[in-house]
């Protein structure tokens, strides 16, 4: 991507069309395969992503299963939370994401106990409603 667009900014400063316009189609090629097609791809060839997880939360941190793999995260390992839409979204420090719908909860008094412990061991303001 970042050779597109150089070349693209050598294409406009030089005023060759040529490259400039070559450029540019091949940034935009590249971000529609990326953005467009690699996800639909990945999420038909790698099972796990479509198996469902189990999120368990306490004092501890975050734990997830899967149907190959169980994960237990520390609370130091989370940035912040945010609330979208209707899903709770844990994002951790270095690019990772947890996904917790609302609809998992049992009842208003699991998801107000889970709120707490993300109040109680992320940073002040780190959930978010967006």
């Amino acid at each position: 991507m970042a050779v597109a667009g150089v070349v693209a900014v050598i294409g406009a400063l030089s005023a060759h069309a040529a490259l400039l316009a070559g450029g540019l189609v091949y940034a935009v090629g590249y971000a529609a395969v990326v953005w467009l097609v690699l996800p639909g791809v990945t999420w038909r060839r790698v099972p796990q992503l479509r198996s469902g997880h189990a999120v368990s939360v306490c004092d501890a941190g975050v734990l997830t299963q899967s149907s190959n793999a169980t994960t237990t995260a520390d609370w130091s390992f989370w940035r912040r939370a945010s609330l979208i839409a209707d899903i709770y979204v844990l994002e951790a420090r270095l690019r990772g994401r947890c996904l917790v719908p609302r609809r998992a909860f049992d009842s208003p008094e699991d998801e107000q106990r889970f709120r707490e412990l993300l109040s109680t061991h992320l940073p002040a303001a780190a959930l978010k409603r967006m």
